[in-house]
């Protein structure tokens, strides 16, 4: 079967440097196919259930923006990406599309904190689309011994679109989290 255009530039990719890291995400021309959830782990994968859900807003913090291209990626239940800890070829990874209000979701693991401590668990996010530069969040979550004051006062400052939000332990033992991003120009 002959690919289609723009499943052909969905394989394309291209890479961000950032200060000390080099993030890997699915270029803006990802088909209108891609889903707006994701399972980022296979079955059997050791640590504990984690659902992230949330709605990616444009810079006014109200308008929702639709079909944007999210890609996340965060270590494992020991704090590594990947057998060799690269973290540009990560294990756990997912490329899902915002929904028509700009929704998204993502079932994985709690990600662990790097080994021998000193930077807190975190989820990367990597958001491009529509005319908005690509952009980048980290997601942390509230109790995390390894969050310093600095990162919980530049938070505080963003509000609801804060990068530290709160993890709640449902009945089911599934740990859920939102987390809403606001867009920049």
């Amino acid at each position: 079967m002959p690919l289609r255009k723009t499943s052909l530039i969905a394989m394309l990719a291209a890479l961000y440097f950032a200060p000390g890291l080099l993030f890997l995400y699915v270029a803006r021309g990802v088909s209108a196919e891609v889903p707006s959830s994701a399972v980022m782990t296979s079955p059997g994968e050791p640590g504990e259930p984690f659902h992230v859900t949330g709605t990616v807003y444009g810079p006014d913090g109200v308008t929702p923006a639709a079909r944007m291209t999210v890609y996340a990626f965060h270590t494992d239940a020991e704090g590594l990406y990947s057998e060799t800890n690269d973290n540009t070829n990560p294990r756990l990874k997912a490329t899902i599309r915002t929904d028509a209000q700009g929704r998204y979701e993502l079932r994985t693991i709690r990600p662990a904190p790097y080994p021998g401590g000193g930077i807190p668990a975190h989820i990367h996010y990597r958001i491009s689309g529509s005319d908005f530069p690509d952009q980048g969040f980290e997601l942390h979550f509230e109790g995390d011994p390894q969050l310093s004051a600095r990162m919980k006062e530049r938070s505080a400052k963003r509000g609801g679109f804060g990068s530290i939000r709160p993890l709640e332990r449902g009945a089911d033992g599934v740990w859920r989290c939102v987390f809403d991003i606001k867009l920049r120009r």
